[in-house]
């Protein structure tokens, strides 16, 4: 890979307790492929007790600032635990493909 500046994208569904177990559990993994790509972490965006299917109602705000800082180039690469933690439904789909296409950003 040849970025040099990443973010860190952790979300999970629910978290009832409000502990951010679940989306400390996948900061630390990212943060170890980070290390491992030789990557720097501007920013860690976290939506959590947020989920991200179609039937979800509640909006995503650290998903929306990602994207907008994306758009603006501040860095290259998303880093999350899976593609399914960053989205599940069609339209975001196509707007991380845009990301991909038009700002040059890779998934890792």
């Amino acid at each position: 890979m040849s970025t040099s500046i990443a973010v860190v994208y952790c979300r999970i569904s629910q978290d009832s307790e409000g502990k951010q177990v679940g989306v400390e559990n996948q900061e630390a993994t990212c943060r170890e492929l980070t290390k491992e790509l030789g990557l720097s972490v501007l920013r860690v965006y976290v939506d959590n007790d947020r989920g991200a299917s179609s039937l979800s109602k509640k909006r995503r705000p650290d998903f929306e600032a990602m994207v907008e800082a994306a758009e603006r180039g501040d860095f290259d690469t998303i880093i999350a635990y899976s593609m399914s933690r960053v989205t599940r439904r069609s339209a975001e789909w196509e707007t991380l493909i845009t990301l991909a296409q038009k700002h040059g950003i890779e998934f890792a």
